[in-house]
């Protein structure tokens, strides 16, 4: 009976690895270290276990406990890892583990709150080296390496405006769905972590021509491609070194719990936005808003209220009772009137027989300029009054095809370093249909 249940077991995985549509894979060689020039061929040795076997549990015919990463790997090519982060790029591997002092913590705690192991952090260290701005060839981006479809597949949003795979605390979440998948369908870490280097379909493939799940036999056949043998013995050496440095010759790096990415709040948003209107209304630097929200590409964000946006900011008192709503926010929105937006006003202080219509042709501006400005409902205003003027006007531009940054600025009569400070352009590229904002 046992022998029939096995024998079921094992043929519905298979059935079910059948169904499974086939994605593009991921760039073979992890951007962090990329090993293609390495010519080290798989030989027939013992396997090793990183930790003393732990409590487990059967899964998919599997005994394996998925909060403990318990890797089996080939200890040869172990050894060569390990030299090779001592020994042949120690600079290099420092400052890598460097870069994850930053994020340890919050990734571990992620990891821990989506039921994973949370040395699964490795994986980031040797995938991206935590370069958080980091992109591949095969336009893998940020420090999971995520390639365009699987992001959007994995719920990160990935368009003009905004790249959630910058963002560690999206991306993070992600990569532990992405993860959990892998795990759920492979049963073992194993065979999990190469889905996640070079793809599922073509770890399946190597599946079903090797006739096993075994790690250690599809290494021993050759079935999987010379990266991903390499995968497993590299996390595992990662993590033995970072865990003793003083062992291998390297400095200590330590882990503090109080990185500004510790220490932050979740906000949604509803309505589009300028990022330095928000930062201003907020009271935070905007250096610092940019740090925690490095998935905002551009100034004016815009948002769906059917998809809010989530912002991440400082944990403080006045943050934690702060709420986007319309009504708080809607200043700070970037205005898209044909009257225009404005950066800079003047104060005018009403007088005795002052209306609307005198102030605005004083000032050579429209009525509707001043009741935007001052968020006026009505022509009502009193003696005394004080009055925002706007001394320099804006006027929003939509790109047609065919458009550039120099003809437009010729067009409006201003020059085009303007256009790029007044929209904090990065570069020259502007598309048909995107709103600039002109400076007059």
């Amino acid at each position: 009976m046992y022998k029939i249940t096995t024998l079921l077991i094992i043929s519905s995985f298979f059935v079910s690895c059948s169904s499974i549509t086939p994605i593009k894979g991921r760039n073979v060689a992890s951007t962090a270290y990329a090993s293609n020039n390495i010519e080290v061929e798989p030989v027939a040795v013992e396997y090793v276990t990183v930790r003393e076997p732990q409590p487990v549990r059967e899964l998919a015919g599997v005994k394996e406990n998925p909060t403990k990463l318990e890797l089996k790997y080939h200890e040869h090519l172990y050894d060569f890892w390990i030299n090779y982060f001592t020994k042949r790029e120690p600079a290099r591997f420092v400052r890598h583990l460097k870069n994850g002092e930053k994020y340890k913590n919050l990734v571990m705690k992620i990891f821990k709150e989506h039921g994973l192991p949370q040395d699964l952090f490795y994986l980031g260290l040797i995938e991206s080296g935590f370069n958080t701005k980091i992109k591949s060839r095969a336009s893998a981006v940020g420090p999971w390496q995520f390639i365009k479809g699987t992001a959007r597949r994995y719920g990160l949003r990935v368009d003009r405006s905004i790249d959630e795979r910058y963002n560690i605390h999206k991306a993070t979440h992600a990569a532990a769905r992405f993860l959990k998948d892998l795990y759920n369908i492979f049963g073992n870490w194993e065979l999990a972590l190469c889905a996640y280097n070079a793809g599922e379909y073509r770890i399946i493939n190597a599946i079903r021509k090797g006739n096993t799940r075994d790690y250690k036999v599809l290494v021993k056949k050759k079935l999987l491609p010379k990266e991903t043998i390499y995968y497993i013995p590299k996390i595992a050496a990662a993590k033995e070194i970072e865990n003793n440095p003083k062992k291998y010759g390297l400095s200590h790096v330590s882990y503090s719990k109080k990185t500004v990415y510790n220490h932050v709040i979740a906000k949604e948003i509803h309505h589009s936005f300028s990022k330095k209107k928000l930062v201003k209304h907020l009271k935070i630097s905007y250096k610092k808003f940019s740090v925690l929200n490095m998935d905002l590409k551009h100034d004016y964000i815009k948002v769906r209220s059917r998809h809010p946006l989530t912002l991440y900011l400082p944990n403080t008192s006045r943050n934690k009772k702060l709420t986007l709503d319309y009504r708080s926010y809607r200043k700070l929105a970037t205005a898209k009137t044909k009257a225009g937006v404005f950066s800079k006003t003047k104060i005018h202080r009403v007088k005795r027989g002052d209306s609307l219509t005198s102030i605005a042709a004083a000032y050579n501006v429209t009525v509707k300029d001043l009741k935007i400005i001052n968020n006026l409902k009505g022509s009502k205003i009193y003696k005394k009054q004080k009055l925002k003027v706007p001394s320099v006007k804006y006027k929003v531009y939509r790109v047609r095809k065919g458009d550039n940054l120099i003809r437009i600025a010729k067009k409006f009569n201003t020059q085009l370093w303007k256009i790029i400070k007044a929209n904090s352009l990065q570069t020259r590229v502007i598309h048909p249909k995107q709103r600039i904002i002109i400076p007059l």
